[in-house]
């Protein structure tokens, strides 16, 4: 709610007003969530080998190519799911949502809190699609296997 607040007071004022827009939303959200999955993504980054980059740029490889070609296939799966936990986050949100959406920008999260006390259909409904919404594109991540990777298999 604090940091709700403190985007609404720092975007509300001129000489750049946000308030009433999209990118009040993103920005809210982004703040409120981006610590959690830059947590997971800098947990993943600390793990790789600084030696594969410096072999990269030793053998003649430009930064961009070495942060394309090594890196970023590297901690594709980290990515992702740095993304993931942020976008079941931002879905969950309430708080931020109530202080930051406007009636031209409804909010899911807003729908259902609409629906709480006069529709128990409607939310039951509302939820069961949050709940797809949710859990579809985490499955579909998952269902790579092994984040993507297949398991490696030793002859003996």
């Amino acid at each position: 709610i604090v940091m709700a607040l403190g985007v609404l007071n720092a975007w509300i004022r001129p000489p750049v007003v946000l308030y009433g827009t999209v990118a009040i939303l993103v920005v809210g959200m982004l703040a409120a969530h981006l610590p959690v999955s830059s947590q997971a993504t800098t947990a993943a980054r600390r793990q790789v080998d600084p030696v594969l980059e410096e072999s990269a740029r030793v053998a003649g490889s430009s930064w961009p190519r070495t942060l394309f070609r090594i890196t970023f296939p590297i901690l594709r799966d980290s990515l992702i799911g740095a993304w993931l936990i942020m976008y079941v986050l931002v879905l969950r949100d309430i708080s931020v949502s109530v202080l930051l959406y406007t009636p031209k920008n409804p909010l899911f999260s807003i729908f259902v809190l609409d629906a709480l006390p006069y529709s128990p259909s409607r939310l039951a409904a509302y939820c069961i699609l949050l709940l797809v919404v949710t859990v579809v594109p985490v499955l579909l991540w998952r269902q790579r296997g092994a984040f993507g990777r297949e398991e490696a298999v030793v002859a003996g």
